[in-house]
C-alpha cells in the first residue's frame, strides 16, 4: 500500500485497509510478529511519504491508527488472547514511533 490520500475532512482514505490488514495478521494463529513488524513499518513509511508529499503531519496518522486500534480493543467483539496481544504489540510499535 502506498500513500494515504485524504477524504474530505482530512481522514486518510486508506486507514481502514491498513487496519484491516493488521487485524488479519493478528488473527493468524502462528507467531507472526515479523509480518506485523513489516506491516507497521510499511504504514510508518507511508505516513512519512505522505508528510513529505503534502506537508500533513505523520503524527496525525499515527494517532488515528492508535485510536483505531484502541476502539477495536475496547469493542465487545470477541477475540482471542493472542490476537489482543498482537494488536497491543502493534500499538506499542506505533507509540514508540510517535516518541521519536
Amino acid at each position: 500500500m502506498s500513500a494515504l490520500p485524504s477524504r474530505s475532512g482530512g481522514r486518510p482514505a486508506l486507514l481502514e485497509p491498513w487496519f484491516a490488514e493488521l487485524d488479519r495478521l493478528c488473527r493468524r494463529r502462528a507467531d507472526n510478529h515479523p509480518a506485523i513488524d513489516a506491516h507497521v513499518n510499511n504504514f510508518l513509511a507511508a505516513t512519512r511519504d505522505w508528510e513529505t508529499t503534502t506537508g500533513e503531519s505523520a503524527q496525525r496518522y499515527l494517532a488515528l491508527m492508535r485510536a483505531r486500534i484502541d476502539r477495536f480493543l475496547a469493542s465487545p467483539w470477541p477475540r482471542t488472547g493472542a490476537q489482543t496481544k498482537k494488536l497491543i504489540y502493534a500499538r506499542r510499535m506505533l507509540c514508540a514511533e510517535g516518541r521519536r
